[in-house]
């Protein structure tokens, strides 16, 4: 019977203990700096985004300030859920186009004839 408690299939054996180990703290080292990524990307995001929102689409500060930090925590939060973190990110997106179009106001930057 291969497999039973103690045989090379179940970590009984040294090697095989040791090489689930290593394959062990290779995903943790790997999903953590997933994560380290994760996170940079978003400041990174909120950085850009937040001038890019407020300067090029004359949003009001206040609300693409947030709706980008909504956007840059979805992609923290895909690392751990998600499917959540899809929905948080097409409601801030949303919400960035919305104050997008919602802040230009007509005539303006225009030079009348």
């Amino acid at each position: 019977m291969a497999g039973a408690a103690g045989g090379p299939q179940a970590g009984g054996d040294r090697d095989g203990g040791a090489v689930g180990e290593r394959v062990a703290r290779r995903s943790t080292q790997r999903d953590a700096w997933m994560r380290v990524g994760a996170v940079a990307a978003g400041v990174a995001l909120l950085v850009v985004g937040s001038i890019l929102g407020s300067s090029i689409y004359r949003g009001p500060l206040l609300f693409v300030f947030l709706f980008t930090a909504a956007q840059a925590g979805a992609l923290v939060l895909a690392t751990v859920r998600p499917r959540t973190a899809a929905i948080a990110a097409l409601v801030a997106s949303a919400g960035i186009m919305v104050v997008a179009h919602g802040g230009c106001r007509p005539g303006r930057g225009r030079s009348r004839p």
